[in-house]
């Protein structure tokens, strides 16, 4: 059994590979005769003689090396020796560059019994099935016993918590037999089962993306169903925290979900609206839109419509609170969001316009209607009329008339537009000429009757008013020197006679029947009269007779007190006006009944003005 040392030939090199060939092969039938399968006893000597000899050949024959060991392993095994065996089998599989005689499958298959035979410790069994089922798909990823290998596999990955290349795998099992595609769901769904369960929301969101990614075609309802899954795992814990009052830990663990990219993008935008939320109720309204900003750059379109019932409950909430600045901002939101739902957006441009105008913001609720009416079908005619009166009870009177220019309120509404200018003309006409001569230049163009009323009765006022001071300029002048007493009456009754004509002309203003400048008039007829009568008794002749002074004093004091009573009469007449008419006078002064008293005393001076004092009769 020993050899010499010296080289063969290569005739001596076959000779005594054949002869030693033959004579490992008379061992193995005495080694196998003689193995008790009873009691497992065998002749070891003749075992490791037997080993030596393939030892030896694999050095004769270096290219056989796989063959030798495969025969080794075979060797081993036929004594239940199965754990050398299936060191040698996979030492042969290794050595094995291409597949000679069925070799490498003989080898796959006796690993498989080997393992089977081999009371392996459970970690030990996994690992070793591992190498196996690894070698069957590596070399024959198609056949038929693949099939069966590829979901034991893919299960004992999963058992050992090996995720990814449990999902080689099952995307090697995909590849291969396509038409297996409901058994390699029912894998999936297993492992997603199996991540529901353990809560590994990490590798359930990575498996969640790649079915959104297409994997196994799985339906869109059942990717949902996932997500809603994952999404309740991840924030009932943070729900439950808030409700503790514990936000600031709530809030930690929705950024972090946010900003983890592997976690779908649903599961990522309702973290984000989630903070949202918790800011709202925190009320630090600028967090609660920034977050809502970041949820709606990742929602889907759907996604977005469901939140649109929510965000304007907070809008209403918000505004209920009186917080117009911030319930603006989110009804601005809104309609940025929603832009398209146009018949929707109605109600919330409204509100939106309200909140702005609660807080006087005159600049933004105008850039408002200019850059929204595209969200809208049209801007309500109601919309316009509110943001006009408001412009007028805040005094805002510039905008408004440009306001009612630019949208042509003047036709919309002829009375409140021609109302609104009737009393700005009338706020000015004590005040500010230029602009009372705006405002009447525009009422010019109004066609509703009380502006035609205004601007005829203005006409003819102006013109009366030019008579009445053209009579007051007329006072009789006294010749000293040549005191005349008959020129005096002569002068005296033509001035007296120019009063009826005064008179007709006011009367011919009063049959207009515009209250404001009939109270004018009326104004200006009891200043005439009071100043008429001061001018009669201011008048002296430089006479020494005294029976004329006497007698003439009488007469100018006769001639005033009538011009008193005149005057007494047309501030009854004005009373009687503005009581019956229920007018609210700006303009009135000499014929108010209690003018002497507050422009004496200085009592209430806006009263004087704003109010029908008629009770100081």
């Amino acid at each position: 059994t020993s050899f010499p040392k010296q080289p063969f030939n290569q005739y001596q090199k076959e000779d005594a590979i054949r002869k030693v060939s033959k004579y490992v092969g008379d061992m193995q039938i005495i080694l196998k005769k003689d193995f008790s399968k009873h009691s497992k006893e065998y002749d070891k000597k003749n075992l490791a003689k037997i080993l030596t000899l393939f030892d030896t050949l694999s050095l004769l024959t270096p290219g056989k090396l796989a063959e030798y060991q495969f025969f080794k392993a075979e060797t081993q095994y036929s004594v239940s020796e199965f754990k050398d065996a299936l060191y040698e089998y996979k030492n042969s599989l290794a050595s094995l560059k291409k597949d000679i005689k069925g070799l490498r499958r003989k080898n796959v298959d006796s690993i498989f019994s080997c393992i089977e035979q081999i009371n392996f410790s459970s970690k030990e069994k996994d690992q070793e099935l591992e190498f196996a089922y690894n070698k069957h798909i590596e070399f024959w990823p198609k056949d038929k016993k693949a099939r069966t290998i590829y979901p034991r596999l893919f299960a004992l990955h999963l058992k050992n918590k090996k995720y990814s290349s449990a999902n080689t795998v099952l995307m090697n099992y995909a590849k291969a037999f396509p038409r297996d595609i409901q058994k390699q769901r029912d894998l999936l769904r297993a492992h997603i089962d199996q991540l529901i369960a353990k809560k590994d929301t990490t590798l359930l969101a990575l498996t969640i993306k790649e079915l959104r990614a297409g994997k196994l075609d799985f339906s869109k309802a059942e990717i949902d169903k996932s997500e809603e899954i994952l999404a309740n795992i991840l924030f009932n814990n943070f729900k439950s925290l808030n409700s503790k009052g514990e936000s600031t830990k709530a809030l930690a663990g929705y950024q972090n979900v946010h900003f983890t990219e592997y976690y779908p993008k649903t599961i990522r935008a309702n973290a984000a609206f989630n903070m949202g939320m918790i800011y709202t109720d925190l009320k630090d309204h600028n967090n609660a839109l920034k977050w809502y900003q970041k949820s709606f750059d990742l929602f889907s379109k759907k996604e977005k419509n469901e939140k649109r019932t929510y965000l304007e409950r907070m809008a209403l909430r918000t505004e209920l609170l009186q917080n117009f600045l911030y319930a603006s901002r989110i009804n601005t939101f809104i309609l940025e969001k929603y832009c398209t739902e146009k018949k929707r957006n109605q109600k919330i441009f409204t509100s939106l316009i309200r909140n702005n105008l609660a807080n006087d913001y005159i600049t933004r609720t105008l850039y408002i209607i200019k850059s929204y009416k595209k969200c809208l079908t049209s801007v309500f005619n109601e919309t316009l009329e509110e943001v006009m009166t408001h412009l007028y009870d805040n005094s805002h009177n510039d905008v408004l008339i440009a306001f009612i220019k630019e949208y042509k309120l003047e036709t919309i509404f002829p009375e409140k537009t021609s109302e609104y200018l009737e009393a700005l003309y009338w706020s000015q006409y004590d005040l500010d000429q230029n602009l009372k001569n705006r405002y009447y230049w525009i009422l010019r163009t109004y066609k509703t009757e009380s502006a035609k009323r205004l601007i005829t009765a203005v006409t003819k006022y102006i013109k009366f008013e030019k008579e009445i001071q053209s009579f007051s300029n007329q006072a009789i002048t006294i010749n000293v020197e040549n005191p005349d007493p008959n020129k005096f009456s002569k002068k005296l009754q033509i001035r007296l006679a120019k009063i009826p004509n005064l008179i007709e002309h006011a009367n011919g203003i009063f049959s207009l029947k515009h209250g404001h400048i009939s109270v004018i008039v009326y104004d200006n007829l009891t200043a005439l009269s009071l100043n008429l009568a001061d001018e009669l008794r201011e008048y002296r002749f430089p006479i020494q007779d005294q029976n004329f002074q006497k007698q003439f004093k009488s007469q100018m004091n006769l001639f005033a007190t009538s011009f008193e009573q005149k005057a007494k009469y047309f501030q009854r007449q004005t009373q009687n006006l503005v009581e019956k008419n229920e007018l609210l006078i700006l303009a009135r002064n000499e014929s108010h009944i209690g003018f002497n008293v507050l422009s004496i005393s200085d009592i209430r001076p806006q009263a004087s003005l704003y109010a029908i004092t008629y009770e100081l009769e």
